[in-house]
């Protein structure tokens, strides 16, 4: 009677054909090509790409917070659509879109305006190993960045509440970051625009008699949307000067930047 062989897998039945008993032997050789993985292998194999999995999206969140994260706010490219310079103001509450309501008799009305500030400002009063003191005639070297010390501008310092105590509120301008912009700077007299403020050629030309070098500022002026608005503004003071001085620029993503900053002091508004 003929003898049937049956693999380990189980794969093939042997019978007899003519219905006699069948006769089964095990071959101790695998005849098989395609031998299966065992499957502690697969588990081990399944556990290692789970592990990647997780690195790779480790190295992913390492690479948002520390690269995205300092990418400046504006870049001179094709990505970019601003490509002009621009500002923003502290105290920022978009709760209340562009509007400072508060009254100054009440602490706790204008508390939350000083918070504000106060949180917005906290990168101005930290110092860093690569900071320097930084002049017209001595602009930061490679790798430093110019401190921006505003504790000295007075009343916009924070132990006067940046004056909304007294109903003198300070306001606070600071420029946009763009890598590698320099900008194109109106220092002297002779190339100033025709649409200047008159206040502010004065002062360019004052402070180019006094020194050449002051001229290298990207000035800022300040006054009323209607004439409601500069009916009712009241003089003010720029602190500590009337714009952003030239040796800020170009910002190249330099570690522990600060953006150039301006303090508007509004002395008596109605």
């Amino acid at each position: 009677m003929p003898k049937y062989e049956v693999n380990r897998d189980g794969a093939d039945e042997a019978l007899d054909p003519q219905d006699g008993n069948p006769k089964v032997s095990f071959n101790s050789k695998d005849t098989n090509p395609e031998r299966k993985i065992p499957r502690t292998k697969t588990i081990v194999i399944v556990v290692l790409i789970a592990l990647c999995i997780i690195v790779v999206l480790l190295l992913f969140v390492w690479f948002i917070y520390t690269i995205v994260d300092t990418r400046p706010e504006w870049q001179l490219d094709n990505f970019y659509i601003e490509t002009i310079p621009g500002y923003r103001y502290h105290p920022e509450d978009h709760a209340t879109e562009t509007l400072i309501a508060y009254n100054y008799l009440k602490p706790q009305s204008y508390k939350k305006w000083v918070d504000v500030i106060q949180t917005q400002l906290q990168d101005y009063t930290n110092t860093t190993a690569n900071q320097v003191v930084c002049d017209y005639d001595r602009p930061p070297e490679a790798g430093q960045v110019c401190s921006v010390d505003v504790s000295k501008w007075f009343p916009c310092i924070h132990s006067n509440n940046y004056g909304y105590s007294k109903g003198s509120p300070c306001v606070f301008i600071r420029f946009n970051k763009i890598v590698d912009w320099i900008p194109e700077l109106y220092d002297t007299p002779a190339n100033l625009p025709e649409n200047m403020p008159d206040y502010l050629k004065s002062t360019i030309t004052r402070e180019n008699q006094l020194f050449y070098k002051l001229g290298q500022t990207v000035w800022l002026s300040c006054t009323g949307v209607d004439p409601t608005d500069r009916e009712n503004m009241g003089p003010l003071r720029m602190i500590p000067r009337m714009g952003f001085p030239g040796y800020f620029f170009p910002y190249n993503n330099t570690e522990n930047y600060l953006s150039p900053l301006v303090a508007i002091y509004f002395e008596k508004p109605a």
